[in-house]
């Protein structure tokens, strides 16, 4: 799953997050910190992880962070329109979240 091309420092970083998603696979913020890790490193978990959450979180559908997380890969893949589609939305309700703060 760890690329052999990655430092030693992002190889630290990816088999930290793939830890913590394992201890605790419904947690969001281990979930979010493994696929961004997967998708830094060019793996393919990042994505799978992002659907998983995605199955655990029903109650967080509009979990923007997935979107974003997921308009990251899209973008690492060079899908722009996909990117796009994910990340716009996402910051809207960002956006409303802190306003309503």
């Amino acid at each position: 799953m760890i690329p052999e091309h990655e430092s030693p420092a992002e190889c630290a970083t990816l088999r930290a997050a793939v830890h913590l998603w394992r201890d605790f696979p419904h947690d969001t913020e281990s979930g979010l910190r493994l696929a961004a890790a997967c998708s830094e490193a060019g793996t393919l978990q990042a994505l799978s992880t992002i659907l998983s959450l995605r199955s655990f979180t029903a109650g967080q559908q509009d979990e923007p962070r997935l979107d974003l997380v997921e308009a990251a890969i899209a973008a690492r893949n060079g899908d722009y329109a996909r990117q796009q589609a994910l990340a716009e939305p996402a910051a809207t309700r960002l956006n409303r979240r802190e306003l309503a703060f």
